[in-house]
């Protein structure tokens, strides 16, 4: 008797040590997707965006390649208890753009001596980027509240340019951090003045975690804001599909790899337009 009643007591401690460990999985299922900010924290990047497409109107129809990538330093230079300041700053600019009306593409590298900048177009548009920090104050969960231009900016509505285009590097889900594996979430945004009131609706899924590395899914959905559209345009097709690698440990972002499609027209001028662009943001180690 004895005997059975230790093999029942012993029996009931394994389902006992089993439903904690169950319990304890359950809880550990959700992973901390907010971003963090470590005072003089450093992380480079890499952002390349290789561009086609092309514009037919009536019978006449142009193409145009265009290329760019854009070495980034993002330091942490304080924080708060609800925000950071970080310093952005663009160190390398190469770029190349094919134009519509054909001929050798016209090229531009950061790194070559300003005296090979005279007459070229792409020099007139980077240069001024290269080595001047961007300073933007960051909320904890990741939403950029402001942007400071350097002083001698050109590009007057690149603050809000700079909002939709490095969000990225410093969020991947608004509101409640912890995630499940299968679980989605949604994600709205203005695309920037220089988008005419285009905006962005994503969904985004966490797919997997491993090497506490968050692989996360994304589809969006590009359109005209409710208002904002051109008399007689319309898409047919526009969006991003692609992935994002989120690093738990650090809270920022590993890679961002996509594919954006737009495909419009406008019946009234006779004009369609279509592009993809191949984007690419990734640590550069």
């Amino acid at each position: 008797m004895k005997r059975n009643r230790f093999l029942t007591a012993a029996a009931l401690s394994i389902v006992s040590l089993c439903a904690a460990s169950v319990a304890a999985n359950a809880e550990g299922d959700k992973h901390d997707l907010k971003p963090k900010f470590a005072k003089d924290s450093v992380i480079k990047y890499v952002m390349t965006q290789d561009t086609s497409g092309s514009m037919k109107q009536g019978e006449q129809e142009r193409k145009a390649v265009q290329s760019q990538t854009l070495h980034l330093t993002r330091k942490v230079t304080a924080t708060t208890e609800t925000s950071a300041t970080v310093e952005l700053t663009i160190t390398r600019v190469v770029a190349s753009s094919t134009p519509p009306t054909g001929g050798d593409p016209l090229t531009f590298d950061s790194e070559q001596p300003i005296d090979k900048d005279a007459g070229n177009m792409l020099a007139l548009k980077y240069r001024q980027m290269v080595g001047k920090p961007y300073t933007l104050e960051v909320a904890l969960d990741g939403t950029i509240s402001s942007v400071k231009l350097p002083e001698d900016s050109l590009v007057k509505d690149s603050a809000e340019a700079m909002k939709s285009t490095f969000g990225p590097l410093f969020q991947i889900k608004q509101g409640e951090p912890l995630t499940a594996v299968g679980e989605s979430w949604e994600k709205n945004e203005s695309l920037g003045a220089a988008a005419q009131g285009l905006e962005s609706k994503a969904k985004l899924t966490l797919a997997e975690v491993k090497d506490n590395v968050a692989n996360i899914a994304f589809n969006s959905v590009i359109g005209f804001k409710e208002g904002s559209a051109p008399p007689g345009m319309q898409f047919k097709e526009a969006g991003v599909t692609g992935k994002v690698l989120w690093n738990l440990t650090d809270g920022a972002l590993v890679e961002m790899n996509g594919v954006q499609k737009m495909n419009m027209s406008n019946a009234d001028m006779a004009l369609e337009v279509n592009s993809t662009t191949n984007m690419l943001i990734k640590r550069e180690e």
